[in-house]
């Protein structure tokens, strides 16, 4: 059984093992806050999402038009933007 919960911004999966409960947080961002973390223009930050990186992105399930990263496509960000998470 695996139950999925968003708590302010927070994608919480809990996943049942026989008698143990595991919970994993992932991070969902906004891609205006990405790119205020970044400290890029939109115009610069759209360039990398939707020309340069787009390829890699839209393997992970990226849409020009979505507004909220999936934690994979945030993690992908984060190494390839060299964004200090804290």
């Amino acid at each position: 059984m695996i139950s999925i919960a968003l708590i302010r911004c927070s994608l919480y999966i809990l996943c049942k093992d026989t008698t143990f409960f595991t919970i994993a947080k992932m991070k969902l961002v906004s891609k205006k806050e990405l790119r205020i973390k970044s400290g890029l223009s939109a115009t610069a930050f759209r360039r990398y999402l939707n020309v340069r990186y787009m390829d890699e992105l839209a393997a992970m399930g990226y849409r020009k038009t979505q507004k909220i990263l999936s934690p994979a496509q945030y993690g992908f960000l984060i190494d390839k933007l060299v964004i200090v998470d804290e």
